[in-house]
């Protein structure tokens, strides 16, 4: 975040800067993950046996299997991220203004604080987590809007 401060963002932006940042460079680590946790909420049949599904997707396309559906993954993560660090920061800013650090108000505060930023991240989010689901879920051509 030192860095965006020193490039003359203000502390608002680049906290948002530093989030979206972040996502966007853990979102390679989590495409794996995320293909497999919606291929198993997808399948309510039977448990699915992890291994087994990352042999089939690299199988069918090769390692690019595993990374079906990446770039709704990275428009969902990278704005909801930037949003959920800019809010939550102006939220805790406008709700401590009194200084009861170790209380549990203060606790209460900070929940409350993350709660609705993390809902705020969501509004952003949620249409591109729909594309990705769909992407992820199935096994043909990628699904088109006709």
């Amino acid at each position: 975040m030192l860095k965006y401060r020193q490039m003359g963002f203000d502390e608002l932006t680049a906290t948002a800067m530093a989030g979206a940042t972040a996502a966007g460079s853990a979102t390679i680590v989590m495409q794996p993950i995320e293909i497999l946790k919606c291929r198993a909420q997808f399948n309510r049949k039977e448990y699915i046996n992890y291994r087994k599904e990352i042999t089939e997707l690299v199988g069918d396309k090769g390692y690019r299997g595993i990374y079906r559906g990446y770039w709704p993954l990275f428009w969902r993560d990278v704005p909801a991220w930037g949003t959920y660090f800019w809010a939550y920061e102006i939220l805790k800013r406008n709700c401590f203004s009194d200084e009861s650090n170790g209380s549990v108000v203060h606790f209460l505060k900070m929940m409350v604080c993350g709660g609705v930023a993390g809902q705020l991240s969501w509004i952003v989010s949620y249409p591109f987590d729909v594309i990705k689901c769909v992407i992820q879920c199935s096994d043909g051509p990628v699904p088109t809007i006709s």
